[in-house]
């Protein structure tokens, strides 16, 4: 593959936005990923947005095992108005274990 601004030099990249070849001149490095002098920014935004993504998916990890966790141990309590014991018991551990879960999650980053 040749770059896209100098057809003569060989590439040895890709710009990671426009996906155009690049030779050493070309590229700038944006530490996860090449960029061409058009593209920086863009692969700058699209570089955070990547990072957000990872942070927020640990996030909702917590968020979901402690929803969870309150709504079995509300749905184990409202069970003993039916007279159903075994059952509010069961809902309730299975509660307890989604919010020590949450408190694990926590400290993911």
């Amino acid at each position: 593959m040749r770059c896209f601004s100098h057809p003569i030099v060989e590439s040895v990249g890709i710009c990671k936005n426009c996906h155009k070849g690049l030779c050493p001149e070309c590229l700038i490095d944006c530490d996860n990923g090449l960029a061409c002098k058009g593209c920086e920014n863009h692969v700058r935004v699209l570089n955070r947005f990547l990072d957000n993504s990872i942070h927020r998916k640990a996030n909702s990890n917590f968020v979901t095992a402690l929803m969870s966790g309150a709504f079995f141990i509300v749905f184990g309590i409202s069970m003993w108005h039916y007279q159903m014991d075994l059952f509010a018991y069961i809902f309730i551990l299975f509660g307890c274990f989604s919010l020590f879960n949450a408190y694990r999650y926590r400290f993911l980053k």
